[in-house]
């Protein structure tokens, strides 16, 4: 109601996805379809095209659950070029399996299996990343903690050389006196 009030739609928009994703957990797939088009239709009007290509992966896999099999190829065809279009692999990898799922469902068993290559494909390739990332940023830690013990280390090592020059100063003076006498 605030962000209706403020006119902030992009924040109305999130919340209409939000209030269908807690419909679809309920089961109430028509009242989630009312609110993920309600956020469709700020999402087009406000140009925010990551929104709608989200919203329309989760409307297919509501048709898919209401068996609802061209409807949901229609809705997920539409992710699909809207994911591929800003590179969202997250989505289009769910597009993917939707698609796969819907012409399975349909007998359209060569296209079930393309789509479900190209989902397999993509998801490894997801994962790879992730792994690749994960691996990347403990090599990362562990630079750093090298850093610190090096840092230590130096630090250690130059108040021992402090602490050992000190008395020689002292011992160099008294030699340089006894020299004298």
């Amino acid at each position: 109601k605030i962000a209706d009030l403020l006119g902030i739609d992009q924040l109305l928009s999130y919340n209409y996805n939000s209030q269908g994703l807690m419909f679809i957990k309920e089961s109430q797939l028509d009242s989630a379809l009312f609110y993920l088009d309600k956020s469709n239709e700020i999402g087009i009007r406000i140009m925010d095209h990551s929104l709608n290509a989200y919203n329309n992966s989760i409307i297919g896999n509501i048709y898919l659950l209401k068996k609802e099999f061209k409807k949901a190829k229609e809705v997920f065809s539409l992710a699909e070029k809207e994911s591929r279009n800003l590179n969202s692999r997250e989505v289009l990898k769910d597009s993917y399996n939707g698609l796969a799922q819907c012409y399975e469902a349909l007998g359209n068993f060569h296209l079930a299996y393309q789509y479900q290559k190209m989902y397999t494909d993509l998801k490894d390739s997801l994962i790879n990343w992730d792994i690749t990332q994960k691996a990347l940023m403990m090599e990362q830690e562990l630079d750093e903690q090298r850093r610190v013990v090096k840092i230590s280390d130096l630090e250690q090592m130059a108040d021992r050389e402090r602490n050992i020059k000190r008395p020689f100063p002292a011992k160099g003076f008294f030699y340089f006196f006894n020299s004298l006498n």
